[in-house]
């Protein structure tokens, strides 16, 4: 096979740690936040306009994460010319450079929105493969907090925005099956070769052992117990259990059906009465981050992301 492969979830899911380890494969090459559906889709107008091309393509080399791969704008908009001008085939050619360029015969992007356009993607190329990674959205939460910090309204938005990530896992993976997969992150730290193996048939794609060494991925040798090790691991697991317990109450309040569609069982929490005051008071707000609708998506968003999705 040799559709594109994309990468989606939520921040903090482990997206980046299968990238790698699907980009140790001698086959597949996988952007970083190419971003190229969810920022650039339909924003230049008819692609059939030399202008609006060049425009579009200019755009997107210019993003940082394109432009560390050098790719030729001429040579991109003379073979968008030879068919369809279509943004998915723009994006497919562009992709397909970048695998080129880095010795691979298969591209595809890691990009944290894709599955809120899915459906766009999966039409546009019909040999795609879209891999949506999950992760128990307590521990999700540990490491936003670990890596941010808390401020206001941080575990409403990210518990808002794990639910409505998680319920785009199920439906997409319903709709579309055989070219959607949701792959949880415990199970990857859990047993790696069993699920890049899976990981590998679901692409079409022998399994190759090499792939949970991850080689080339200097970032994770600290996790790595001596030379040709994976650094695979599930040390990352069960760090919600720290979380204060009014914090867990409330993200298995918001989250319970989607948890527990996705196997993650919510635990007993004892709150104490101050505890269970605070609780009660922000009841309202786990209603809305439960339930789907535009209520939920702007408490998802928040200014600082709907900035970022506009830039």
């Amino acid at each position: 096979m040799s559709g594109l492969v994309y990468l989606t979830g939520t921040s903090r899911s482990g997206k980046t740690l299968l990238r790698h380890v699907l980009s140790s494969h001698p086959r597949i090459w996988l952007s970083r936040r190419t971003d190229l559906w969810t920022r650039f889709d339909g924003r230049f107008g008819d692609l059939a306009d030399d202008g609006n091309a060049r425009r579009c393509v200019e755009a997107i080399l210019a993003r940082k994460q394109v432009a560390s791969l050098r790719l030729d704008p001429d040579r991109i908009l003379a073979e968008l010319a030879t068919g369809a001008p279509t943004y998915g085939r723009l994006f497919e050619i562009v992709l397909r450079d970048a695998a080129r360029a880095a010795g691979k015969r298969r591209g595809g992007e890691q990009s944290e929105d894709l599955d809120r356009c899915a459906p766009a993607v999966l039409r546009a190329h019909p040999d795609a493969r879209i891999v949506h990674v999950v992760r128990d959205p307590r521990d999700r939460y540990e490491a936003v907090v670990a890596r941010d910090g808390r401020a206001p309204g941080r575990l409403w938005r990210t518990t808002a925005q794990w639910c409505a990530s998680a319920e785009r896992a199920e439906r997409n993976a319903r709709r579309h099956p055989g070219r959607y997969a949701v792959v949880r992150y415990e199970d990857l730290v859990a047993d790696p070769a069993a699920t890049v193996r899976a990981l590998c048939d679901f692409l079409g794609e022998d399994y190759e052992p090499a792939m949970v060494a991850v080689p080339d991925a200097r970032r994770y040798d600290e996790l790595r117990t001596g030379p040709g090790a994976t650094p695979i691991s599930g040390r990352f697991v069960g760090r919600g259990g720290a979380l204060p317990p009014r914090e867990v109450a409330f993200i298995q309040c918001a989250a319970r059906r989607p948890m527990r569609a996705l196997g993650y069982e919510p635990r007993p929490v004892r709150l104490g009465w101050r505890d269970r005051v605070a609780h009660a008071a922000t009841a309202p707000i786990a209603a809305i981050a439960r339930t789907p609708g535009a209520a939920r998506d702007a408490l998802a968003s928040g200014p600082a992301r709907r900035r970022e999705v506009a830039a």
